[in-house]
């Protein structure tokens, strides 16, 4: 067992252990929080065709030969149809943001840009280009391309990336359970009165509540007094977990008698001692295939 490591080397070794919990297939909505565990790949292009980013008209960009330019009203299309004709030359058609562009047109004018003219016709203020306001078929993510890769955490955003290349059953990392065991006889549970002497175990629920803030399913809360019977009894309930957190009795004192009790049950101590303040008495092992910190009771 290494003994005062720095913070470094301490995570370095943590890390070093780490392995996965297996993979399983979960709802997307159900997915926010967790881990991706295979890459996420596009099954079709995004956008998947040529595709409108303003609300004004679509043209022939060689139509418009300076200001003033008037184009015959042809046609309309909206988000989320299909639009069967062209815009032939002298001609334009209305289009909505996200709209796919007719055939023939290569270029979208922002309606404001633009004016009602005579006899079904639209002024155009200024000349255009080809390309602009027309987001290409592809332009964001191209079928094939791996858009998430694993281990990423799932997030909102990556979440609406996930629904837009078609993952609606999503492949996520079995979550880790952990099992907090706060030590102390002053401890008392928060719904009760302290007595003389006793303080209310905050701790063990700081403690839970951070692993399920990254992801961890927490298992057991546990309380064992200063005596290596209650210790123990509450240890063996823990150790069902993956991950086993014991706040208290990790130091050197006459009641901190944590390290033994978990030593007695088979635990290898990577280290124990951080360069760290506060937090310097901070025990990092192994018992078979499960992670044992043990952290000094001190809650900052």
């Amino acid at each position: 067992m290494r003994t005062l490591v720095d913070v470094a080397t301490a995570r370095k070794i943590i890390l070093g252990t780490a392995g996965t919990t297996g993979v399983e297939r979960v709802p997307l909505a159900e997915s926010i929080g967790r881990t991706l565990a295979q890459p996420a790949v596009a099954d079709m292009d995004v956008p998947p065709f040529r595709n409108s980013a303003m609300d004004g008209y679509a043209v022939r960009a060689e139509d418009l030969v300076g200001p003033g330019t008037e184009l015959l009203l042809a046609g309309a299309v909206r988000a989320g149809e299909w639009p069967e004709g062209a815009v032939l030359p002298g001609t334009c058609w209305s289009i909505t943001t996200g709209s796919p562009i007719p055939r023939g047109a290569d270029s979208v004018v922002p309606v404001e840009e633009t004016a009602p003219a005579a006899n079904g016709h639209v002024r155009f203020e200024r000349a255009t280009e080809t390309g602009r306001h027309v987001r290409q078929a592809g332009k964001d993510v191209a079928r094939g391309e791996v858009v998430v890769g694993p281990g990423t955490a799932i997030t909102a955003s990556v979440a609406g990336v996930l629904a837009m290349v078609g993952v609606s059953i999503v492949p996520v990392g079995v979550s880790p359970t952990v099992s907090i065991v706060a030590t102390g006889d002053e401890l008392v549970p928060p719904g009760e009165t302290p007595g003389p002497g006793k303080i209310r175990n905050s701790n063990a629920f700081a403690l839970a509540a951070q692993a399920a803030g990254v992801g961890a399913v927490v298992q057991h809360v546990l309380h064992a007094r200063d005596d290596a019977a209650a210790t123990r009894q509450a240890l063996v309930r823990a150790v069902e977990s993956d991950v086993v957190v014991v706040s208290g009795g990790v130091s050197m004192g006459a009641h901190d008698i944590v390290r033994g009790v978990l030593s007695d049950m088979g635990a290898e101590w990577l280290f124990w001692k951080v360069l760290q303040r506060p937090g310097k008495p901070l025990a990092f092992g192994r018992l078979g295939p499960r992670h044992v910190f043990g952290l000094p009771g001190n809650p900052v």
